[in-house]
């Protein structure tokens, strides 16, 4: 009894997706992708249900979440981010396989670009009587070949002609990412896009951000701000008439870094896509560093709009913490949230210099963040501005075995005589100094500490609350903090300072080594042989 295969190739032609078909048994079977998408830095291939077949980033496979069904099954190109191929193997193709597959380039977190493949494995035809079915199946396949080979002329033949009459609009189809830069406190910035397509009152034109958020929508010769998402109402606009013009830029006021997105301009006709543009904005945020135990710090903000004594300004920081409000000519202290009242203020008449920079006191490693300037009138926002503060430990380095090292804070001197101090390290917690008021507290000491460390006399009236760490080893590496408190516990000052104790052994074995470096004898370490 004899028994063969049967493979009949179906082609389909499709705008959407493309079809591959293959027949259980085969070794392996190429699911095609090609992007030219730039500065991509991975790929993602879904099934339909959404789960992971296989991630590759430019370094390399990252499987971690794919679906079990797939292990050991998928390759691709070690190159495939950085040549655009992103094609994917699949080993021992089942039937259970077929299915839909999204090919998807990604940079950033975000989505590039996406294509469908459609996957079919079918199983072997066996017979039993092969001169039988032969004679059917050879004329049945050769009818089925003229048709779908006719079928396949036809949509071609449609699709050329087609493809004829909108070359101008298809050429808009262009997977390339325009970058734009702004700072943060622009009055607004423009992401550009100019088409050469032949528009008409009947197309929609769609700008779409990160998470499909619909940014602008465009359609029936109007704007249609209903259909936008409440982060970007009142704060898009294009030109007039964009589809007479063909300019259909869209201005974006007020952007801040939550607005850094890849924006994707559509333009379809019936459902149909005749162009796209895709603009990545990166917004700049102002960086600002101070030392741990600074005095004060400031975060600058100098506006060009025209303000009024009806505006608001609000400096906000993580978490929607108020960190200062002017409003009604003057400073709002209790809107502040409590950690930052008393150690904030503006310039005199902010509103008329325009000059609305905040002045921060005593800056600690926990003022750490990215702080918001937002200037309103009736709720409408005038301008924002995005400064992001960088309060940076004070290092200090020493030798084991040196007679002592100080860890320095020096201060104004007007702290109040029945505040207390402490020196002390997070990480494991030791308390490693205490003075409270008029003395030292030797007892709240950690034991490895105690007899090792002294402070000048009357540090609060002087401000100087340096800390004398008496014959420091290598197991005092730690990042020391010192936080002075009033007779209610109320935060007054802290700083923080980071002491690296290097072992002598390694200074020795780097004094040896610059003096190898500098000397001038090629051989400097080999004995004189001569009078051996």
């Amino acid at each position: 009894m004899k028994s063969f295969n049967v493979l009949v190739i179906l082609l389909l032609v499709s705008q959407h997706a493309l079809c591959v078909e293959v027949s259980e048994g085969a070794e392996s079977v190429l699911l095609p992708c090609l992007h030219g998408v730039s500065q991509m830095d991975g790929v993602l291939w879904l099934s339909s249900s959404s789960s992971t077949v296989h991630a590759r980033k430019r370094s390399g496979d990252d499987l971690g979440q794919q679906d079990p069904r797939y292990q050991n099954r998928t390759s691709m190109r070690e190159d495939a981010p950085q040549s655009g191929d992103l094609s994917l193997t699949l080993s021992r193709p089942s039937v259970r396989d077929t299915d839909n597959y999204t090919c998807i380039a990604r940079s950033k977190g975000q989505d590039l670009n996406r294509s469908v493949v459609q996957l079919i494995v079918t199983r072997p035809v066996e017979t039993e009587s092969s001169s039988v079915w032969w004679k059917v199946l050879v004329p049945l396949g050769a009818a089925l070949a003229i048709g779908l080979i006719s079928v396949f002329l036809w949509c071609k033949r449609r699709r050329d002609r087609q493809g004829r009459h909108e070359s101008h609009n298809l050429e808009q189809l262009s997977t390339s990412v325009l970058k734009v830069e702004v700072e943060s406190g622009a009055e607004s910035v423009q992401l550009p896009f100019r088409t050469t397509a032949d528009l008409s009152e009947e197309d929609k034109v769609e700008w779409m951000g990160g998470g499909d958020m619909k940014v602008h929508v465009y359609q029936n010769i109007s704007d249609q701000p209903g259909e936008q998402h409440e982060d970007y109402r009142g704060r898009t606009q294009m030109s007039e008439d964009p589809l007479g013009t063909r300019d259909l830029s869209l201005t974006l006021e007020h952007p801040t870094v939550r607005d850094n997105h890849t924006y994707t301009c559509t333009i379809s006709r019936d459902g149909r896509v005749l162009g796209r543009q895709q603009v990545e904005l990166q917004v700049k945020v102002l960086k600002v560093e101070v030392e741990s135990g600074a005095e004060s710090v400031q975060l600058p903000f100098i506006t060009p709009a025209d303000l009024s004594e009806k505006d608001k300004v609000e400096w906000m920081g993580g978490g929607d913490m108020k960190v200062h409000v002017y409003q009604n000519i003057s400073d709002q202290p209790g809107e502040q949230d409590k950690d930052y009242r008393g150690r904030t203020h503006m310039s005199e008449d902010p509103l008329r210099t325009r000059d609305l920079s905040l002045t921060l006191e005593h800056p600690t490693v926990r003022d750490n963040n990215t702080y918001s300037c937002t200037i309103s009138r009736d709720g409408r926002v005038l301008g924002r501005k995005q400064v992001e503060l960088k309060v940076k430990d004070q290092t200090v380095e020493v030798e084991s075995g040196a007679e002592s090292v100080q860890l320095p804070f020096r201060t104004t001197a007007d702290l109040p005589e029945n505040s207390s101090l402490r020196w002390l390290i997070d990480e494991p917690f030791k308390k490693v100094h205490y003075f409270c008021i008029d003395n030292d507290v030797p007892e709240e000491q950690h034991e490895d500490y105690r007899g090792r460390t002294q402070m000048s006399e009357d540090p609060l009236g002087t401000g100087d609350l340096s800390l004398t760490l008496r014959l420091p080893t290598g197991t005092d590496r730690n990042t020391y903090t010192c936080r002075v408190y009033n007779q209610n516990q109320k935060f007054l000052r802290e700083k923080t300072v980071r002491l690296e104790v290097k072992d002598r052994i390694l200074v020795e074995d780097e004094t040896i080594n610059n003096r190898r470096s500098s000397s001038t004898d090629p051989t400097p370490l080999m004995a004189d042989q001569s009078h051996q």
